[in-house]
């Protein structure tokens, strides 16, 4: 008896030591989880690619075990998606020695043409995959400057042979070989109109050649003095308008010229003008000048950080800002003129606003570890190739301004101001949402984006303002309710986009016009209710328009009514303004509860799930109050003012935007209090997918954007492995994994 006991014993001992082995292996995953997790935030501003592989092997540290991904490592995820803009990644593009523009987009953004690094050759590649799409074969030297015609239809290269050629970009064909300069090619750059080609080389000459022939048609000698391939970074020379060409004189040694670009007559040759760094001491080595030929901006190479603005053609100083940490290797406006992207020293790409004659960054770039030689848009400036010098890779990003998203980012509202709505068809399958001119609604499929209707009926409108306000879909899905600024409530057929009804100048309210910020179907689909700059609520048949009653009771100030919702069964009503949340029995019009005055403009409001309570905006979260009673009970202490207030179908989330500094989409458990995500490119509305596994958020400013995001977990991770350009490297794994890489 007493071996059996002390059997049974060991046998427990054993047990709980299995289990405490168990729990010790569970907490080591844990914590390294969050480690990756926390690795992967601190690599946000250095490199986003990286935060997203390291927030993939976050998830998948737990993911693997037992299907769980912690809350650290889905932030980790959706933060690096927001950052990352890299879409591809080409290996073995650049120069072996010095720097120079080597790679340049189509204007179409489709493809883009690059030196080859290891050759004599360029290519022209997919900007899409990077595939190479034609070799551009026929130069003895190394290939040193590339360009691509403004019409898309030939592209230039030159050539540490002497040479610049000129090929098809269609098909590859030589059309024109330029014996262009004793000496290497460094620059090959077209005009605006695409119908001359400038080469500048190490004889110290700029030449101008007619494209469509190749004949030459002006030669500028001794103009620069770059007189060595290895040493003469950048172009160095860009067209001014229609018949003048700008030239920086650079050359490397003291003193420090304090010219930084001369201004040519293109027929005669003559010098116009000069334009000079008033300080002394330019070197400047490469320019870059505005399609309009207006602006001149000018950089420093590795000599000084400064990135300059010029008025041409007088050159006055307009602005200076210290681009990059070590200098600035090329620069390059946008077509339209509205932008200019930079390539620093440090490895990051810059894109700035040149607006109103100042420089104001919009975007960086960051990933690379070495300097950057190249910067290149496509027309529409919604991306940009880039080159490492050491790395020689092509990249190239998407610098649009709503950037990627994750699952979905589409036309955002043009409506200023005037606030947008969102919403999902009840099978989950169409997405809805103000998009493009005031006054526009257009409806997408929500899987792919691809665009299914345009209604513009409030757009067509004749008012002062036209955005579109409110949106509801029927509980059917086959209508579509729209409120707008332009006084009306309209009616669309879902399917044909055919405007079924139009009701106009029931909210009209004075000198606060006649807007109608919500109109929104009751559970049946039989009713709409709208509210107004009046501060009412109008009850109307959804199939003829007629008015079927009025509530009133909030004081007509600010924007009146805002949020209008029925309750889940439709027996209740509630609207939100300034004066608070009134509750009405929707069948006798019968004021059931009324809550205190909003903090805000009283633009934010739902009902709980199950309908006990209604949440409204508050200088600090939602506001909770009883339906019953119009009491307080608690406010979810977001932290922030709210802009929007949505609940998951299923009610166990919460979605919140707010309009502090961060404008984040949040998403919290409900009811546990719990911030479960913050996604930092806030949207004014939002709405969730039915089935719970999409957030969908549009806003007007200060880029509109509608964007949908991932909130399954395995979705969100196909979504970051597709992302990648790359995988971590062995050093990577050694200090992040502790070991090979698996």
């Amino acid at each position: 008896a007493g071996f059996a006991v002390l059997a049974a014993a060991a046998s427990v001992l054993a047990a709980f030591a299995l289990l405490l082995r168990g729990q010790a292996r569970d907490d080591a995953r844990l914590a390294t989880a969050r480690k990756l997790a926390a690795s992967a935030q601190a690599s946000l501003e250095l490199d986003p690619e990286l935060s997203i592989l390291l927030g993939i092997e976050a998830a998948e540290t737990t993911r693997r075990h037992d299907g769980t991904v912690l809350r650290e490592a889905e932030q980790a995820l959706h933060d690096a998606l927001a950052a990352s803009r890299v879409l591809t990644a080409v290996p073995g593009v650049g120069r072996t020695t010095g720097i120079g523009h080597v790679a340049h987009f189509a204007p179409d953004g489709a493809s883009f043409v690059a030196a080859d690094a290891d050759s004599h050759t360029a290519s022209l590649r997919d900007a899409g995959t990077g595939m190479r799409l034609a070799t551009l074969e026929g130069h003895s030297g190394q290939v040193l400057a590339v360009g691509f015609s403004p019409k898309g239809d030939v592209v230039s290269t030159g050539a540490a042979d002497g040479t610049a050629r000129l090929w098809s970009a269609e098909t590859g064909e030589l059309l024109h070989t330029l014996r262009a300069h004793d000496g290497a090619v460094l620059a090959t750059t077209f005009d605006a109109a695409a119908g001359r080609v400038a080469t500048l080389g190490t004889d110290r000459a700029v030449r101008v050649w007619d494209v469509r022939d190749g004949r030459k048609l002006q030669e500028l000698v001794g103009v620069h003095r770059r007189t060595n391939a290895q040493e003469a970074w950048a172009e160095g020379v860009a067209f001014v308008g229609d018949n003048r060409i700008a030239v920086s004189p650079w050359a490397r040694g003291n003193p420090v010229s304090p010219v930084v670009a001369q201004i040519f007559d293109l027929s005669s040759g003559a010098k116009l003008g000069v334009v000079e760094d008033l300080s002394g001491e330019a070197g400047a080595r490469e320019i870059a000048v505005s399609p309009d030929g207006t602006l001149l901006a000018a950089s420093h190479g590795d000599i000084r950080p400064d990135l300059q603005l010029y008025r041409l053609p007088g050159g006055e100083l307009l602005d200076v800002v210290e681009a990059h940490t070590g200098g600035v290797l090329d620069i390059e406006f946008s077509r339209d003129g509205s932008a200019l992207a930079t390539a620093g020293v440090d490895g990051v790409a810059r894109v700035w606003e040149t607006r109103n004659d100042k420089f104001r960054e919009l975007l960086a770039l960051r990933g690379n570890t070495n300097p950057l030689m190249t910067v290149s848009f496509s027309e529409d400036a919604t991306r940009l190739v880039t080159v490492g010098q050491i790395s020689q890779e092509a990249r190239v990003w998407d610098v649009s301004p709503a950037g990627r998203g994750e699952v979905l980012t589409l036309p955002g509202p043009q409506s200023g101001p005037v606030h947008p709505d969102i919403a999902f068809t009840p099978d989950g399958l169409r997405l809805v949402a103000s998009s493009g001119v005031a006054g526009t609604v257009r409806v997408w499929n929500a899987e792919t984006g691809a665009q299914l209707l345009v209604i513009d009926g409030h757009a067509r409108a004749e008012a002062p303002e036209r955005g579109v306000i409110g949106i509801d879909v029927s509980p059917d899905g086959s209508r579509i309710a729209t409120a707008g600024a332009d006084g009306s409530a309209r009616v669309y057929d879902a399917e044909s986009g055919e405007e079924l009804l139009a009701v106009r100048g029931r909210h009209c309210s004075g000198e606060r016009g006649c807007a109608v910020r919500r109109a929104v179907f009751s559970p049946d689909g039989a009713r709409i209710a709208t509210t107004g700059s009046d501060a009412t609520v109008r009850i109307m048949a959804a199939d003829t328009g007629r008015e079927l009653r009025v509530l009133r009771g909030h004081d007509p100030i600010g924007v009146g009514t805002y949020p209008v919702e029925w309750s889940a069964d439709g027996k209740r009503l509630f609207a939100f303004g300034p004066s608070g949340a009134f509750i009405w029995d929707a069948e006798s019009g019968r004021r059931l509860a009324r809550t205190a005055p909003s903090p805000g403009p009283g633009g934010a409001a739902t009902w709980s799930p199950d309908g006990t309570q209604i949440l409204t905006e508050g200088g600090d979260g939602p506001l909770v109050w009883g339906a019953a009673t119009g009491r307080s009970v608690r406010t979810v202490e977001a932290g922030a003012p709210v802009e929007d207030v949505e609940f998951s179908r299923d009610g166990t989330r919460l979605a919140i935007t707010t309009v502090d500094a961060s404008m984040s989409t949040r998403v919290w458990d409900w009811p546990g209090d719990v911030e479960l995500l913050k996604l930092t490119d806030g949207a004014k509305r939002v709405a969730f997918s039915p089935d719970g596994k999409l957030l969908a958020g549009v806003r007007s400013e200060p880029t509109p954007y509608v964007h949908v995001w991932a909130l399954d977990v395995d979705r969100l991770l196909e979504i970051a492995r597709r992302r990648v350009t790359r995988s971590l490297t062995d050093a990577e794994c050694r200090q992040y994994l502790q070991g090979r890489c698996p």
